[in-house]
């Protein structure tokens, strides 16, 4: 769920839902629809401050608008957990859509609405197939996993209609989590095999959506799985394909490489190019599958030639065959052709041009990618240098971040112009200069006392970076009592983190953070905790 937006005052979120209830009421449909995206809006942002809109939306649970039902719907969502309850009486509701509609907004609640399992498991039973299929869908993303919900549900799944089996299982797959360990699951969970081989491809589709949570030992996960890469249901088959991608790290898939082929073969679009990376993960084990990968790159499908250029490279450093293609797309696909050229790495720089010029782009997400591909091609060239220094003052801070990434992977040969930009006075990019330099870490040693000369900068930004960056390049414990202050004093998670890697790269000699680092055990930040725990390690090992 997303968090309450505190930048709305009380007074500003009751004017906004008095006026938009009154334009609902207006007859002008455009007007009407306005005012609905307008209430939607405010109560996706400010969420349960927004009660005030639960009549509103109850009322509109009803609308034979469709768009008006869902966003009705979505609404009383947002409102929660006040909207929980009337929800709750909804689905008593003597119109199905009402019913419909009230199971779709408990359910997109999730584990919160609880409390409404109860009521809904009765809707198993409805006699109006909708709102059956948005209850069982419901009970399982809410995750009720009581026996009698899951019995409810297997007994959907093996004798209703078609409609209702796809339901059921998609539900079981749901709280498959929650519920694999119980005796009635472990019972029944041969009936979601079974339906594998159904007539109907929705439901083959949902009992391969429900076999993936039920963490089922890898061979036999295989063993299931393996025959629907041959399933005349495109979408079964592109479920399939993916979760054997999601087994490639458990389990050595070689033994099934013609059926992974005949998938390349088949050029369905998403499951060619998934069963390509398949084969890629692979690696040399695959040399069976290059013939069908040479195929591939004459696909009329672009994303399948890429995924196959990939897939060579990984299988067999056949760049010789791949770049001619890569360099064919790099136009119209850039993006993704950069994803491979990360891949490829130094090999791939015959296409350096190129992807220069999509770094100068006005596309910011083929700039982040074009940056990345330079930091993985390695090149130090004075005009890849260049480039990437001047992306680390791009407005977004996600291509700033890749430059910043590209030169630290560079390396040494990068110190000299991040040391230039520090050298000038309020450069807006000095602090991301900084940062590259400590993640270069101990090859960037050149520029250590320029560092050192930023601790006292005005600029607090500035010196923050430098003291980090000067503690990973030289373990210099003189940064310990600042990178404690970031720890301790700063509400950015990236600064807590890089602060924390600084003291690990100190060790022993950081022994006056131990406290600051410890307190970091309840940080919101999985990386924060992740890298505060590393230090701690690195401090005390070398302590005892």
């Amino acid at each position: 769920m997303l968090t309450d937006d505190h930048s709305f005052a009380d007074r500003t979120i009751a004017e906004t839902i008095f006026r938009v209830s009154a334009e609902i009421k207006r007859t002008d449909a455009k007007h009407r629809q306005a005012a609905i995206r307008d209430l939607s809006d405010l109560c996706r942002k400010v969420r349960v401050r927004a009660r005030a809109a639960i009549p509103i939306w109850l009322e509109l649970l009803a609308d034979g608008d469709k768009e008006i039902g869902e966003s009705a719907s979505y609404g009383l969502s947002y409102c929660a957990p006040d909207s929980i309850e009337p929800l709750i009486e909804q689905l008593r509701h003597h119109n199905p859509i009402v019913r419909q509609r009230a199971c779709s907004s408990l359910g997109t609640i999730g584990q919160e609405a609880m409390l409404a399992t109860q009521s809904i498991l009765p809707l198993l039973a409805d006699p109006v197939q909708e709102v059956r299929s948005r209850a069982a869908w419901a009970l399982g993303v809410i995750g009720d996993s009581r026996q009698r919900t899951i019995a409810a549900l297997f007994d959907m799944a093996r004798s209703g209609t078609i409609e209702d089996r796809r339901s059921a299982l998609h539900g079981l797959g749901s709280l498959a989590n929650a519920a694999a360990d119980l005796a009635t699951f472990r019972a029944r969970q041969q009936e979601i095999f079974d339906a594998l081989v159904d007539e109907d491809e929705a439901v083959r589709w949902s009992a391969c959506y429900a076999i993936e949570s039920l963490d089922l030992d890898p061979a036999t996960h295989l063993e299931l799985i393996v025959p629907r890469l041959s399933d005349r249901s495109e979408r079964v088959e592109e479920i399939a394909i993916q979760q054997l991608k999601g087994l490639a790290d458990e389990i050595d898939l070689t033994s099934h490489l013609a059926p992974i082929c005949q998938v390349v073969r088949g050029a369905r679009r998403r499951s060619a190019a998934t069963a390509c990376e398949v084969i890629g993960m692979l690696g040399p084990r695959a040399h069976g599958a290059v013939p069908f990968l040479i195929d591939a790159l004459d696909s009329e499908d672009a994303f399948i030639t890429i995924a196959a250029t990939g897939a060579l490279w990984r299988v067999e450093r056949r760049i010789d065959v791949a770049l001619p293609h890569l360099e064919r797309l790099f136009p119209d696909f850039g993006e993704t052709v950069c994803d491979v050229i990360s891949q490829i790495g130094p090999a791939a720089a015959p296409l350096i041009d190129q992807v220069l010029a999509a770094l100068e782009s006005d596309d910011w997400d083929l700039q982040w990618a074009a940056a990345d591909a330079l930091g993985s091609m390695g090149s130090s060239d004075s005009a890849v240098l260049a480039e990437l220094t001047a992306a680390l003052g791009h407005d977004s801070n996600i291509v700033v971040s890749a430059a910043a990434t590209a030169l630290a992977r560079i390396g040494a040969a990068a110190v000299p112009v991040l040391s230039d930009i520090i050298r000038q006075l309020e450069d807006p990019r000095a602090e991301w200069a900084a940062d590259a330099l400590g993640r270069i870490g101990p090859a960037a040693h050149a520029a250590a006392e320029l560092l050192r000369a930023q601790l006292h900068s005005p600029q607090l930004g500035l010196a923050a970076w430098s003291a980090i960056a000067l503690a990973k390049i030289t373990g210099d414990e003189s940064t310990v009592p600042m990178l404690v202050k970031l720890l301790e004093g700063m509400d950015r998670a990236d600064l807590r983190r890089e602060a924390a890697l600084g003291l690990k790269a100190i060790g022993s000699r950081a022994s006056g953070a131990i406290g600051a680092l410890e307190a970091l055990h309840h940080d919101p930040s999985d990386e924060v905790r992740t890298a505060a725990e590393a230090a701690l390690s690195a401090v005390l090992a070398e302590r005892h």
